[in-house]
């Protein structure tokens, strides 16, 4: 499967979605630059991830009034399911599909 994703990013500031494009194939997660598709940025192989579903929350910083235009668009507070994944304790990523249909296409998928 692949298709477009939103990651969760920090930094000091800000926190926002980002998309980038997502290869699933066999049991290794690709992540591609967005929107050429053209570079590999990181492979995640998910014999050692745990992936579970959850419902998004709120940044807990203190500084979550600082947002993209996305979050703007979609009313910032709104819950939309995503996925929390683990990378073997290294590292988690916090990833969303654009709507409901694909978030159940990659929730079959994994």
């Amino acid at each position: 499967m692949e298709g477009l994703l939103e990651k969760y990013e920090t930094n000091l500031f800000v926190a926002s979605w980002k998309p980038y494009f997502f290869v699933l194939h066999e049991d290794i997660l690709r992540i591609m630059d967005y929107p050429k598709k053209t570079q590999l940025l990181a492979q995640i192989h998910l014999k050692v991830s745990n992936i579970k579903r959850v419902s998004s929350q709120k940044a807990k910083s203190p500084l979550n009034f600082l947002s993209n235009e996305g979050e703007r668009k979609k009313g910032g507070g709104e819950q939309q399911p995503e996925f929390q994944v683990d990378c073997g304790g290294l590292f988690e990523l916090r990833l969303r599909a654009p709507d409901e249909l694909k978030f159940r296409q990659w929730s079959e998928a994994f």
